[in-house]
């Protein structure tokens, strides 16, 4: 049964936790994603569904920079900035994006299988 998406502030403040904090750099988020989206795009595109949504509608002030230091893990120039945290977490939807774009771009392992020399023997044989 599919149930109401949480808050945009709230899926923001997990996918941070989830996948951004153990990471020592955004090419190491970026081969998590891109690994995440092979098996499951919607969950990607989500996420940056909901750091756009959030950055529509963001919380009070210093909520971003809070989000981006605690539940991010990561140190920004001006770590008290919602300013900076903004743009960092844009930096980060764009970064999703391009993930989701070179994933869609790349055959997929399975199904290009599907259509391999193999595939054709498994036809022949029905």
């Amino acid at each position: 049964m599919n149930q109401p998406r949480p808050p945009a502030f709230e899926q923001v403040r997990s996918f941070l936790g989830g996948y951004v904090a153990d990471c020592d750099s955004l090419d190491e988020v970026r081969v998590h994603l891109a690994s995440l989206a092979e098996i499951n795009r919607e969950t990607v595109r989500r996420e940056a569904v909901a750091i756009e949504a959030l950055l529509a509608d963001p919380p009070p002030p210093g909520g971003l920079a809070r989000l981006v230091a605690l539940d991010g893990n990561w140190v920004l120039d001006d770590e008290t900035s919602d300013a900076a945290a903004a743009a960092w977490l844009s930096d980060l939807a764009s970064l999703i994006r391009g993930v989701l774009d070179r994933s869609c771009a790349r055959p997929h392992p399975i199904r290009s299988s599907l259509n391999g020399p193999d595939m054709h023997e498994f036809n022949t044989l029905k």
